[in-house]
């Protein structure tokens, strides 16, 4: 059978180049504060014991203080950017995950009703096989007292799985939905 591809596994390259993305700009924003030292650094020493009269070298200083203060502002309003890109690059790839879980246990379910609903007949047929072959014997008493409780557990069985299985018809589109919760062996993540 043809598997679609999963959108999960293009959410999580880009998740791991938007982390990535976020690591080179915080590496470059901390070389941009380092920057920024240096230059107030420079330009306090030269207020303190520079020619003062030297407005040339002044406003030099005070060009680098501006740009290197103009990188940090720049890289964290990138970084900021960025955080609120990759929480929605997560929460859709959490929503998918949780899609992909809800979606494998809905088809589990529909196997597993299938399977209800082959076995039922069998197990019923062989059940009254086995209540007929107690019956013919049903002088002895223990014999057709349990022909005849096989014969009415074999009724209430039909019965009750007949009505859990109109149920199962409709939890695996349910389960799909988001309207049922998953199984308790569908809950664990899929990292």
């Amino acid at each position: 059978m043809f598997k679609k591809p999963i959108k999960a596994d293009s959410l999580e390259i880009d998740l791991i180049a938007l982390r990535q993305r976020a690591a080179a700009l915080e590496e470059a924003r901390r070389n941009a504060d380092t920057e920024l030292g240096v230059a107030t650094e420079a330009r306090q020493r030269h207020h303190l014991k520079g020619d003062l009269s030297d407005t040339e070298t002044a406003q030099a200083l005070q060009n680098r203080v501006n740009a290197a203060a103009s990188r940090v502002v720049g890289l964290e309003d990138a970084l900021e950017a960025l955080a609120v890109k990759t929480a929605e690059v997560q929460q859709k790839l959490d929503a998918e995950r949780l899609q992909n879980r809800r979606d494998a246990a809905a088809q589990k379910l529909e196997k597993q009703a299938a399977a209800i609903a082959r076995l039922l007949p069998e197990f019923v047929g062989a059940s009254k096989k086995l209540a007929d072959a107690l019956s013919d014997i049903g002088w002895h008493f223990e014999s057709g007292h349990l022909a005849n409780v096989i014969q009415g557990s074999a009724n209430q069985i039909e019965h009750g799985v007949n009505l859990a299985r109109s149920e199962l018809a409709t939890m695996p589109e349910a389960l799909r939905q988001g309207q049922q919760p998953l199984p308790a062996d569908a809950t664990q993540s899929e990292e």
